[in-house]
């Protein structure tokens, strides 16, 4: 009896074994249209390669973060997702998310620019490895512009040469009241949006002059922009050849292809001021792993093949941006016509900032930016007015933030 009841325990070991082998590695995105498809075409190989199943779950971008969250804990959730880098820090406060350190050589982490990795950190750990980035740039019309400005002092000259308010023709235009595309240039300016120590720098005087800085070309003798803009009014002006210059990310190619417009990618001008380079965030697409994964090494293995050089080299033909240096070397993507497109956001992002994993960065910064700005461009308050107005908010922010 004993002996039976022994092997009815060893059989059931091996059972149990098999079937936690066998349970297919979950993964979460938020891609649609051609990114999901060349996704769900990677899976494929990856499965093919590595005898591994993997269920590919599409949860709506709105969706996604809330849903890992509250289903992560209750061991409901994905082994991996993938998502922007600023959600970082919050999911490693709530112990969502595992660092990936001891699975990364050092060989292998010298392959990503530098800058794009370094946007995967929380606390001094790496947690993911980026897929791809996202920054925005200079996307300018050839037709009109057949040589881009290198300085500010260029882009406002130029920019008046072609702006022609009562055609509605413009130098310039971009969403200048959204404070994501107003970042790089505070760092053109010499500012950051968060200090060492994570605390908000609003009223700081490269901030104060961003703002001015961005006020000036909307009126008076710099004026190469309109007044009120928003994103969808800069797509239709670049569209119908009303703008010649505006500021906007890798995710508008495919639709730009589509226009016809002759466009360029470069970067956003040096600040005449200062002699620094406009530094907008650069956010990778991290694919991070769930502390509550039960086959972490599974895991990693399927985060190291989605963010290979030959993964990545599928990708960017579908417009992501290569977080690995390899790939812009490759023929199939240097032959592809989005080349010239990604290469531009490259040469931005190598002087772009990482994004911030920090917390304060989504409790403080986002809707107070947008704040700042809105009362800036109206011209409700002075730029010292706003940025004092919004920092004693921010400050009141991050106060509750880590009293939580």
């Amino acid at each position: 009896m004993k002996k039976k009841f022994l092997l009815l325990v060893a059989i059931m070991s091996v059972v149990l074994s098999f079937e936690a082998m066998a349970k297919p590695i979950e993964m979460w995105y938020a891609w649609t249209g051609q990114e999901k498809e060349a996704m769900i075409s990677l899976v494929s190989k990856y499965q093919q390669l590595s005898g591994n199943e993997v269920n590919a779950l599409m949860v709506p971008f709105d969706a996604l973060q809330g849903k890992f969250q509250t289903m992560a804990p209750q061991g409901q959730g994905p082994d991996i997702i993938v998502g922007p880098g600023d959600w970082i820090g919050s999911f490693s406060v709530q112990k969502l998310i595992e660092p990936v350190d001891s699975y990364v050589s050092e060989e292998s982490k010298s392959g990503f620019l530098k800058t794009v990795l370094n946007a995967c950190k929380y606390d001094g750990k790496l947690y993911g490895l980026p897929e791809s980035y996202k920054v925005v740039a200079m996307i300018y019309n050839k037709d009109l512009l057949p040589e881009p400005p290198k300085t500010t002092d260029e882009m406002i000259a130029k920019g008046k040469e072609f702006t022609q308010e009562e055609e509605s023709m413009y130098g310039l235009v971009y969403d200048k009241g959204n404070f994501y595309y107003h970042i790089g240039w505070i760092g053109g300016f010499g500012g950051t949006v968060l200090d060492e120590a994570n605390n908000p720098t609003f009223d700081s005087s490269a901030q104060i002059s961003a703002t001015k800085f961005v006020k000036s070309l909307q009126e008076g003798d710099k004026k190469i922009m309109p007044e009120e803009v928003d994103y969808n009014v800069m797509m239709t002006l670049f569209n119908e050849g009303l703008a010649a210059m505006i500021i906007n990310g890798p995710w508008v190619i495919g639709d730009l292809l589509e226009s016809g417009v002759n466009f360029g990618v470069t970067r956003i001008p040096m600040v005449s001021e200062t002699g620094k380079w406009p530094s907008p965030l650069v956010g990778p697409e991290v694919v991070m792993m769930s502390s509550y994964s039960k086959d972490k090494a599974a895991a990693y293995d399927l985060i190291k093949f989605i963010t290979s050089a030959d993964a990545q080299a599928e990708m960017a033909v579908v417009g992501h941006l290569p977080s690995r240096n390899e790939v812009y070397d490759y023929r199939n993507v240097k032959r592809n016509r989005v080349y010239e497109y990604i290469n531009g956001f490259k040469k931005q992002a190598e002087v772009g900032s990482p994004m911030p994993t920090a917390p304060e960065m989504g409790a403080a910064i986002w809707a107070n930016g947008n704040t700042m700005l809105s009362q800036v461009i109206s011209g409700t308050k002075t730029s010292e007015e706003a940025s004092a107005f919004v920092q004693e908010k921010a400050v009141e922010s991050v106060k509750e933030l880590r009293n939580r």
